[in-house]
């Protein structure tokens, strides 16, 4: 099965890798040599970048893959959805760039003002109760997960955060009774990649963040939180940022 997330998996181990580690610079070179990937070999990877070829290997085979052609292709496909995703447009003016941010913050300030406190304290409940913590979604909102997972697992918790589908699909597989798994759904651009099926047949406690009024597969979770109320199309992730700095400052003290 192709991985359209193969290149955002690359540049997490970029990010987070040591740069003494052999894998990271096979990573980078990869992401490097990206444009051209179809012309890529092995020997042309490992001698600009100073690896092994059987390190390449390894490498390619820790990933899932058996050949180095399909990792090429995925990689090649992974670019493209990324560009499909992020088109190129010209450049907005800086001063109405930043006009338009600020209120959009503004907007999804007002939405965290208008939440119930009993919607974050549900979530401080859920967080007491469980050792292991499992979040789910896009990219973009891990990312934005990153800074509270910090803090449950300073808290001595077990968090994970997973935006690749084939993660999330084990994780999901794999789930324990005394799992909280989380699922974050914002404008429906990611919770269609796994469906309400999936989520019945977790065996983890099961909660869905959602930004909609009402969420089509609400009864298939055990939890539904409303993060907040949007009127627009593009402010999910503002107003998930506000919920879980909301929930980061409670914690945190």
């Amino acid at each position: 099965m192709s991985d359209q997330y193969l290149l955002y998996r690359l540049l997490n181990i970029a990010n987070y890798g040591d740069d003494m580690k052999t894998d990271t610079m096979i990573a980078i070179g990869l992401i490097n040599e990206r444009a051209a990937i179809g012309d890529l070999s092995m020997e042309k990877l490992a001698a600009r970048y100073y690896v092994s070829q059987p390190a390449v290997s390894r490498f390619i085979k820790k990933l899932g893959y058996r050949s180095f052609t399909a990792f090429k292709a995925d990689l090649a496909l992974s670019q493209y959805v990324m560009r499909q995703r992020n088109p190129s447009a010209e450049g907005a003016d800086p001063g109405e760039a930043l006009m338009t941010m600020a209120d959009d913050m503004a907007k999804a300030a007002a939405c965290i003002r208008d939440l119930d406190p009993a919607r974050v304290e549900v979530m401080l409940d859920r967080f007491s109760d469980y050792g292991s913590i499992i979040f789910l979604g896009s990219q973009l909102a891990m990312s934005i997960i990153y800074l509270l997972q910090l803090r449950l697992t300073a808290m001595g918790k077990s968090a994970y955060a997973f935006s690749s589908h084939s993660m999330q699909k084990k994780m999901i597989g794999e789930a324990k009774e005394d799992d909280l798994v989380i699922f974050i759904s914002l404008q429906e651009r990611w919770y269609g990649g796994l469906g309400e099926k999936r989520a019945r047949a977790c065996r983890g406690h099961t909660v869905l963040w959602t930004v909609k009024d009402h969420h089509e597969d609400e009864e298939a979770f055990d939890d539904v939180i409303h993060i907040g109320q949007i009127e627009e199309q593009n402010m999910g992730y503002h107003v998930l940022m506000g919920y879980v700095m909301t929930l980061y400052r409670t914690l945190h003290g």
